[in-house]
């Protein structure tokens, strides 16, 4: 994540973020952990609430974006020479 931090003001890799998204999750997954672990052991019951909720939606928001099923091109597959591959095709 610190490695975020000191890229971030570079004006390419901030652009690229922002229209892309490549490299959102990796901000983002650490920011969620974070929070996550500061409302389970924080010390100010009004921040952890805050914090809570903010895991809780960005596990929520994870949930709803990733596929529960990759469908059938990403099925493993016999191969052709395998023995089992008549039976089952």
């Amino acid at each position: 994540m610190l490695f975020a931090v000191f890229t971030l003001p570079l004006p390419s890799v901030l652009v690229a973020l922002v229209t892309t998204g490549i490299g959102g999750g990796a901000i983002g997954v650490p920011v969620a952990g974070i929070a996550g672990g500061y409302a389970l052991a924080g010390l100010r019951l009004w921040l952890r609430v805050i914090t809570g909720v903010f895991a809780v939606l960005m596990l929520a928001g994870l949930i709803a974006t990733v596929r529960s099923s990759p469908g059938s091109r990403l099925r493993p597959r016999m191969g052709r020479g395998s023995p089992r591959s008549s039976a089952h095709s």
